[in-house]
């Protein structure tokens, strides 16, 4: 009876080793990519904005205009985290990254996040983002 229960354990410690192996991997591969929104909410959070602006895509900071503009948008629309929680992360083949999560503001106003990240020479770039009100 006992070696019945040999090959049901094997299986079990073979499912948590693969699932701890799927998870390391798909967390070292989205590291950067969190690393990188990370950085653009720290430079936001710091009042830091001239850094975070130079987070964005070029094609983003052409849809904004200038740091000036920039940062008029993250004052008209309430943009100062406090602190977040980044729940999911999201990477394509074609080097384009997803991260969406909540950020508390310095007012207590809860919001759902959003960012859009591409890849571009080797360095995650903020292509979009968004700030929505739960």
């Amino acid at each position: 009876m006992e070696s019945g229960f040999a090959p049901v354990i094997i299986s079990i410690i073979g499912g948590v080793l693969l699932f701890v192996i799927i998870f390391v991997v798909v967390f070292r591969l989205t590291a950067g990519l969190t690393n990188a929104g990370r950085a653009f909410l720290n430079a936001l959070k710091d009042g830091d904005s001239p850094s975070a602006y130079e987070m964005l895509t070029e094609e983003l900071k052409f849809k904004i205009g200038s740091l000036s503009a920039f940062q008029k948008m993250l004052i008209d629309s309430g943009i100062d985290p406090a602190s977040w929680f980044l729940n999911k992360r999201k990477i394509g083949f074609s080097g384009k990254g997803l991260l969406t999560g909540f950020v508390t503001m310095k007012t207590g106003v809860r919001m759902r996040l959003i960012l859009n990240l591409n890849k571009i020479n080797g360095e995650w770039r903020i292509d979009t983002f968004r700030f929505l009100i739960k």
